[in-house]
């Protein structure tokens, strides 16, 4: 198997892991994404913020728990030496804040790992958004990803 073949197969992987955990949105669900990444890995959720190893990907993907209702799919852009390029779109309800707050801890709330989350015009009731992304990943020689980048917008859609 070649190194393109590699990446090819471990991009697929991770694709579905993502998605698959979007669309779970549970506790369990953010362990498996976080086990795609070594213990030192970055986690590039805008181009200005960046989480450094497991306990802030934790975090910022604890914002999964926040929601249910999910519609997404993946396209895989392609592979180049040790990188992956995907898009992905997804769709879901986020939770009225009453009831997400009471899953998480304020801890977690408040850290800057969610700082972009923060940004969004939430209705106190919840919400039903879309967002649109583009990933890349990159992966250590044995399929584990040791940085993620990702550029996203989200729309409200009510």
């Amino acid at each position: 198997m070649t190194q393109v073949d590699h990446v090819l197969q471990w991009t697929e992987h991770f694709m579905n892991v993502w998605i698959q955990s979007w669309q779970a949105a549970d506790k369990a669900a953010v362990e498996q994404v976080v086990e795609l990444f070594v213990p030192k890995g970055i986690y590039h959720a805008t181009p200005f913020s960046q989480g450094v190893g497991h306990e802030e990907i934790r975090k910022y993907m604890s914002m999964i728990r926040t929601q249910q209702n999910h519609d997404g799919q993946t396209e895989l852009l392609g592979v180049a030496g040790k990188y992956g390029v995907f898009r992905w779109q997804i769709e879901y309800d986020v939770l009225p804040k009453t009831t997400w707050a009471a899953r998480l801890p304020q801890s977690i709330i408040d850290s800057l790992e969610w700082e972009s989350y923060r940004t969004i015009e939430f209705n106190p009731n919840g919400n039903r958004i879309l967002q649109a992304r583009i990933s890349t990943v990159e992966f250590d020689g044995k399929g584990l990803t040791t940085h993620y980048h990702q550029g996203w917008h989200t729309k409200v859609l009510h």
